[in-house]
């Protein structure tokens, strides 16, 4: 569906968690020029640092990385990382949606 899907005007996204590790889905993902925020914890099995770093360092697209946060960006055994972490979430999503009404 990714694959297939069209946007036009001022699209942007926030990619929570994508299966980026899946070449099918990360091929569809990069072929977006859609300003995008790419988040994902560094334990969820479907994380791929160096495709994250990539689809960072394109114009317009930034990255987030919960330090061992799962697919649910949930921390195991640790509610006060998992919290932290949703706050970086957070921030990041709102510091990119203040980045597009306001460009640098």
């Amino acid at each position: 569906m990714l694959a297939r899907s069209t946007a036009s005007g001022r699209t942007a996204a926030v990619w929570v968690t994508p299966l980026i590790s899946e070449d099918p889905f990360y091929a569809a993902l990069a072929s977006k020029s859609w300003p995008s925020l790419v988040v994902a914890g560094s334990a969820d099995p479907s994380h791929h640092p160096a495709r994250q770093d990539q689809l960072g360092r394109r114009a317009g697209w930034r990255s987030l990385v919960v330090e061992g946060a799962d697919h649910s960006l949930e921390v195991a055994g640790d509610v006060k990382a998992t919290v932290a972490g949703l706050a970086r979430v957070v921030e990041a999503v709102l510091d990119f949606t203040a980045s597009l009404a306001h460009p640098r």
